[in-house]
C-alpha cells in the first residue's frame, strides 16, 4: 500500500476531506437520525443563530476521523461529553458510485471500528457518526470522505521487475467508477525504470480528461506510447490511476509492468592525487552502440558546475583540482543514448591534501599557502613522524579560525591537545611525546578566517629515570 494511505489520518489529505455542508447520511431502511433544529432569534443589533437540542439527545462523538490500512479502514473517535447513559454509536457510510448504505450500532464501550475493504481497492468511502441514547438518536458528524487503499510502494532490486499495476478487476474486464489508486517504484540508486503498458483502455476523450494514469508528469488514458513503453528520468516512478464518478462499471482497465533499466557506469573507481582526481569505469551492460556519456562536476559548495561530453570509448577522466587542496568535489556521470539520457550516478570525492613530515629539526606548517582567506568545505591532514627517543615542541604563531562551541565548526586537531579554534587555545608551547603527531584542518561550509601557522621543532632527547 502507498504511504500516503497507511496508518495515519494526516496521510489521507490527497485524498480526504471534510463535508461543510448539514447533510446526513441516512439510508431508506435504517432507523431515522435526528437532525438539530435551528431557531433564529432578532434582535434589534443583529442577528444571532442557536442550535437547540431536545433534552437526551447527545452531540456527535467529538474527534471523528479515518486511517487507511491494507484492506481495512479504522474509524476512531472519542466520546462525547455527556452524563447521559449512551446506548450505542450510529456509525453509516457508503461506498463506491452504487453509494451503497450500510449503518452499524457500536457498543458504547469501544471508540473504535474496522470496516472491511479488502474486495473493493481504491473505493471512495463516506462515513459519518452519530450517539445514540434512550430518547434517541443525536445530529451526524460532518462526513468524512476517503479511499480504501490500492497500490503498492516497491523499491526493486537490480534488474528487478514488478507487473502488479493494473485496474482494479482487470482480469474481468472492467473498472469501478470513482476509484482511485496509487504505486510507487524505486530502482537502486544510478538506476531508471522502464514502464511497459501492456494493456491501456480508459472511459474518456484522448484529452485525458475523464479517467487516467499519470505516470510522474505524463498522462496516459487511451494511447500507448510510441513504443509502448516510457523510461523514468530519475529512479523512481509514481503512478496515480484515477476513475471519475459515473453510473456503473466502466469497460476496459489497464496493465503496466515496471522493470529496472540498468545504465549506470560499472566498476567505478576514484582516486585522488596531489593536484588531480583520477577516475575510471567500465561500460554500462546495456549500453547501445550508439551513446555517450556525460561528466559533470563542481566544487562543493559552489554551484558553478563544468560538463564534459565523453565518447562511449572513454573508460577514464582525470579532473584537475590545481590549488583547490583538500576541497569536496561532486561528481556525476551518466551515459546518453540518442535522446534518451541515462540516470546520473553521483560521486564524492576531496581532492588530496595530505603530508607525511619526518622531523629531524624543525619547520613550518600553514593553512591556507597563499595570503587570502581559507576556503569552506576543506580538510588537510599532516602526520610530524618524530625519530626515536625525540619530542616535539609546537608554538602557534597564529590561528584565525571561526569560533564555536566545542570547535565543532573550523577548527585544528592536534594528538594530545584535541580541536583548536581560539588564539585563547594557543598560548604557550604545546609539547608532543607521541611517535607521530596527527595535524587536522577542518572547514565547514559557513564563515572563514585567515587560517593558522605554527612552528615545529625535535628535542633530544627523552630522558629515562
Amino acid at each position: 500500500m502507498p504511504e500516503w494511505m497507511a496508518y495515519s489520518e494526516t496521510t489521507l489529505k490527497p485524498l480526504t476531506t471534510h463535508s461543510t455542508t448539514s447533510t446526513t447520511l441516512t439510508p431508506s431502511t435504517t432507523p431515522e437520525i435526528l437532525t438539530p433544529s435551528i431557531q433564529h432569534s432578532k434582535p434589534s443589533t443583529q442577528m444571532s443563530t442557536t442550535r437547540l437540542i431536545p433534552y437526551g439527545i447527545v452531540e456527535a462523538p467529538p474527534n471523528f476521523n479515518v486511517a487507511v490500512f491494507p484492506g481495512s479502514l479504522r474509524v476512531y473517535w472519542d466520546r462525547p461529553c455527556t452524563h447521559l447513559p449512551i446506548v450505542a454509536y450510529v456509525l453509516t457510510y457508503f461506498e463506491g458510485a452504487s453509494h451503497q448504505g450500510h449503518q452499524i450500532l457500536i457498543h458504547p464501550n469501544k471508540l473504535t471500528h474496522y470496516i472491511s475493504t479488502q474486495t473493493h481497492p481504491g473505493h471512495k468511502y463516506q462515513l459519518s457518526i452519530a450517539t445514540k441514547t434512550i430518547y434517541g438518536i443525536g445530529p451526524v458528524s460532518p462526513v468524512l470522505t476517503t479511499y480504501s487503499a490500492c497500490g503498492n510502494d516497491v523499491t526493486l532490486p537490480e534488474n528487478g521487475v514488478y507487473d502488479m499495476i493494473q485496474s482494479p478487476y482487470f482480469s474481468q474486464y472492467y473498472y469501478e467508477p470513482e476509484t482511485a489508486c496509487q504505486w510507487t517504484i524505486k530502482a537502486p540508486a544510478g538506476q531508471r525504470l522502464k514502464v511497459n503498458f501492456e494493456f491501456l483502455n480508459l472511459i474518456g476523450s484522448e484529452n485525458c480528461d475523464t479517467d487516467f494514469i499519470l505516470i510522474n508528469n505524463e498522462t496516459f488514458c487511451k494511447k500507448k506510447p510510441t513504443k509502448d513503453f516510457i523510461y523514468t528520468k530519475g529512479s523512481s516512478a509514481k503512478i496515480v490511476f484515477i476513475s471519475q464518478a459515473g453510473s456503473g462499471n466502466k469497460p476496459g482497465g489497464f496493465k503496466l509492468s515496471v522493470s529496472v533499466d540498468d545504465t549506470k557506469p560499472k566498476d567505478t573507481n576514484i582516486v585522488s592525487y596531489p593536484g588531480l582526481i583520477h577516475m575510471s569505469w567500465n561500460p554500462p551492460e546495456n549500453h547501445t552502440k550508439d551513446f555517450h556519456y556525460s561528466l559533470k562536476y563542481r566544487i562543493v559548495p559552489e554551484e558553478v558546475e563544468i560538463a564534459i561530453q565523453l565518447s562511449s570509448d572513454v573508460t577514464s577522466w582525470t579532473i584537475p583540482t590545481n590549488i583547490n587542496f583538500g576541497r569536496l568535489y561532486e561528481i556525476e556521470i551518466a551515459p546518453v543514448a540518442s535522446d534518451e539520457e541515462g540516470v546520473g550516478v553521483s560521486y564524492l570525492a576531496r581532492a588530496a591534501c595530505e603530508r607525511n613530515i619526518t622531523v629531524t629539526t624543525g619547520g613550518t606548517i600553514y593553512f591556507p599557502h597563499s595570503s587570502t582567506m581559507y576556503t569552506p568545505d576543506t580538510e588537510c591532514a599532516w602526520s610530524l613522524i618524530t625519530p626515536p627517543g625525540n619530542h616535539l615542541t609546537l608554538d602557534f604563531e597564529n590561528i584565525d579560525l571561526e569560533i564555536s562551541e566545542g570547535c565543532l565548526k573550523d577548527f585544528v586537531e592536534i594528538t594530545g591537545f584535541g580541536k583548536i579554534c581560539s588564539p585563547i587555545q594557543t598560548r604557550g608551547m604545546m609539547e608532543s611525546y607521541s611517535p607521530v603527531t596527527k595535524v587536522k584542518f577542518v572547514s565547514d561550509s559557513e564563515e572563514e578566517g585567515r587560517g593558522f601557522r605554527f612552528n615545529y621543532h625535535v628535542n633530544c632527547c627523552l630522558v629515562s629515570i
